[in-house]
């Protein structure tokens, strides 16, 4: 039975949905996203995981205002915190986009609470997207998040997702255009900030690298990447998905997790 927390972490009230029960699964979302992008993972696991999906700090049900500022390192502590208040002692952790680079920096931080690591449609640093995602802060604080929403869409699904899946089409653009524009681009800059390449080697948990094979936003050789800097990292590529690979292609992914969860019972 799926049940809704709140975890007051530094100032913010961070919103968190837990079902199931077992070994935690802890989900980690990207920009502007929320929690409820993970109900295809949610719903195939919580009969044999207790499956933890967070709200980030200025993201869906948590506390809009991020203050001074937002980082990566600083929602991994948020995560960390939010495993301490559920009596989780490690989990596997799952992230997409910016929810796998907060996922990087939670293995590299506190690498005692990851069984195993799984990165989705992410990078360890933005390469030649950098500056445009500093334009992009830039854009949304001067004129709003609707300056991006429209030009966002276009670049973060698959051809076919576009054609045949107006509905999530229809719920990213509600979803997107309901973001604070300060912490929006609080996520942009932190993105573009990112670089955790030369420390990556020391991660040792089974790790699992995923990438659609449309994805404009981290695109597969960034995603091939960042599985070459993890030692024994496996990488796989999604047929007929953009850059959000588990919405897109659930049951592809599922099955990936799956059998990579069970990885790290065999170790």
């Amino acid at each position: 039975m799926s049940r809704v927390t709140k975890v007051s972490v530094d100032g913010a009230d961070l919103h968190v949905d837990v079902d199931g029960e077992g070994h935690a699964v802890l989900f980690l979302h990207g920009m502007g996203c929320d929690a409820t992008d993970w109900e295809p993972q949610m719903q195939a696991f919580r009969g044999t995981f207790r499956c933890i999906a967070v709200d980030h700090r200025g993201h869906g049900r948590s506390t809009r205002d991020v203050g001074a500022g937002l980082s990566l390192s600083g929602l991994a502590d948020d995560a960390v915190a939010v495993l301490d208040a559920l009596g989780v002692d490690t989990a596997h952790v799952v992230g997409l986009s910016m929810g796998g680079m907060v996922a990087q920096q939670l293995a590299l931080a506190h690498p005692d609470r990851v069984c195993t690591l799984s990165l989705l449609d992410t990078f360890s640093d933005p390469g030649p997207l950098g500056d445009g995602l500093g334009a992009m802060a830039d854009s949304v604080e001067a004129a709003g998040i609707d300056a991006l929403a429209g030009a966002f869409e276009q670049l973060v699904f698959a051809a076919n997702t576009r054609s045949e899946r107006p509905e999530l089409l229809a719920r990213f653009d509600q979803q997107f255009r309901s973001n604070d524009a300060a912490a929006l681009a609080a996520d942009l800059r932190a993105i573009a900030d990112i670089d955790t390449h030369e420390k990556l080697g020391s991660i040792r948990v089974p790790t699992l690298v995923v990438v659609g094979a449309e994805d404009q936003l981290t695109p597969v050789d960034r995603g091939e990447i960042l599985a070459k800097e993890i030692p024994e990292a496996r990488f796989e590529v999604i047929p007929s998905a953009g850059h959000f690979t588990n919405l897109e292609q659930p049951d592809a992914v599922n099955r990936l997790l799956a059998r990579h969860f069970a990885h790290d019972r065999q170790h």
